[in-house]
């Protein structure tokens, strides 16, 4: 019990680790998917990284240099394997370890705003047992990684160090380098940075015209970080390929995503997923409109996705013009796409790991017949002790973040600001694949739990502690 009040975050590092772990060693043989799949590129650059140095596309002929993609996952995927020799598993490990890190970061945070040692504890803990975030270590995918950035990032924008503007910035282009349609996250980051800087205590002792040069400073420090770690990258995209631009993975989403169900909302329509046959209809109506906008251009069958600029240019000039031409339409399909993602239909990890079905709808649709048709007995265990439990926490999370982003909006606004704002691009931006998936969900999930922390009201809060009470402390923390 000693050592457990001792080494707290030591404990809760280990009790991660150790479920990630027992999971991994579970489905060992499973694990990762490498034939069709964003883990097979991922895996597959990796190992073009290792082997011959170039950052080619492994499904394009001559290895075509890679500009969907942004390096940073395929350079860790790399790095591991020339440690450990070309392992998946070896991959899958480190993302274990760096996902236990998330959930000692998301315990810091809220030990940092609010003082409560059990509560921090608890909402780590949480996070720790999350299924999608159990889920996804188990996989080749970039959002393991990004989920520590993210919980970085928001640390670092409550607790005051030194060089905080470079720190920030350097993190927000490695966020960038692992996942390139974080893009608004730096724009996010630097506004907080700037608003902070205002009210600091660096400001309010000085004089007050110098107020706006130091946060001006402060923010053009962070601006010049990113830029100069992005620039590189851009800089050979210009050489290889003749185009200034850092990855076009947005620009590819725009059409096989926005566009598409664009067209699909002018209708009526919500298409489930990209495999549907209704989402192939309405992408060969956008395919169509492409050629007849662009005479010499006809479009080529591309089942791996990996399209040339050539390919892809006259696709996002029409997905363009499409959503131009119906701005409402557009911006239906992404938000109800982002509040269908907050249902429990979106978090098909849960479903798929413990339940082995693919989906949410599919689970209720079998599971619902068997209750209807009077055969109870037939629903399995599995679903009736998994299930119900999960439902009722996921919705008691939701609620509790928004109440908890109230309660706290009034102690730490600018922080509360700067979550919600990253919630709801890495929800909306998005939603349109797959539902809002659990996986485009993942790096905000540990925010979406500090929220929920503060939503009861905790005996300790309002407990003196260094003379002051927790709220007289919180209040400085937009100058923090």
């Amino acid at each position: 019990m000693s050592f457990l009040k001792k080494y707290p975050l030591l404990i809760l590092f280990i009790f991660a680790l150790s479920v990630r772990l027992i999971f991994l060693a579970y489905s060992w043989n499973s694990v990762p998917t490498l034939s069709g799949s964003d883990e097979e590129a991922y895996h597959l650059l990796g190992v073009n990284l290792l082997r011959y140095h170039t950052y080619g596309n492994p499904f394009t002929p001559s290895y075509q240099p890679e500009h969907a993609i942004s390096p940073g996952y395929p350079l860790l995927v790399a790095t591991v394997y020339m440690m450990v020799g070309v392992k998946p598993h070896g991959v899958l490990i480190v993302q274990c370890i760096l996902d236990s890190l998330t959930a000692l970061l998301t315990c810091a945070i809220v030990l940092r705003l609010n003082g409560s040692q059990r509560t921090a504890m608890i909402t780590g803990m949480l996070y720790a047992l999350w299924p999608a975030a159990l889920y996804y270590a188990q996989h080749l995918y970039t959002e393991p990684t990004l989920t520590l950035i993210f919980a970085v990032i928001f640390w670092l924008m409550i607790k005051p160090v030194r060089w905080r503007p470079v720190s920030l910035g350097a993190l927000c282009a490695l966020a960038l380098y692992i996942k390139s349609t974080v893009m608004l996250l730096p724009v996010i980051t630097g506004l907080v940075l700037f608003m902070q800087s205002l009210s600091s205590d660096t400001c309010i002792r000085g004089e007050r015209r110098k107020m706006w040069a130091f946060a001006l400073g402060q923010t053009a420090v962070f601006v010049a970080i990113v830029i100069g770690l992005l620039a590189p990258w851009a800089i050979r995209n210009k050489l290889a390929l003749g185009r200034l631009t850092f990855a076009t993975l947005t620009e590819i989403n725009f059409f096989t995503g926005s566009g598409t169900y664009t067209l699909a909302e002018l209708q009526g329509e919500y298409l489930p997923g990209v495999m549907s046959p209704r989402y192939a209809y309405f992408f060969d109506k956008l395919v169509k409109q492409a050629e007849r906008e662009n005479p010499r251009w006809q479009y080529r069958e591309n089942p791996s996705n990996s399209y040339t600029l050539e390919q892809m240019d006259p696709l996002v000039r029409t997905a363009r013009n499409i959503i131009v031409a119906h701005p409402v339409a557009f911006l239906k399909c992404h938000i109800k796409g982002a509040l269908r993602g907050w249902l429990p239909e979106g978090n098909p990890a849960w479903f798929t790991m413990y339940m082995g079905y693919m989906t949410y709808t599919v689970a209720i649709n079998q599971m619902s017949r068997l209750i209807l048709g009077g055969k109870l007995l037939a629903v399995p265990i599995k679903f009736l002790v998994t299930f119900f439990p999960f439902v009722i926490f996921y919705g008691l999370l939701i609620t509790s973040a928004v109440l908890g982003a109230w309660r706290l909006f009034h102690r730490a606004p600018m922080i509360v600001l700067a979550i919600v704002m990253t919630v709801l691009f890495m929800t909306i931006l998005p939603s349109i694949y797959y539902a809002g998936s659990d996986r485009y969900k993942l790096p905000v999930m540990p925010l979406m739990f500090v929220l929920a922390a503060f939503a009861p009201e905790f005996p300790e809060f309002f407990k003196r502690k260094n003379g002051k009470t927790v709220p007289a402390q919180l209040a400085t923390l937009n100058g923090a």
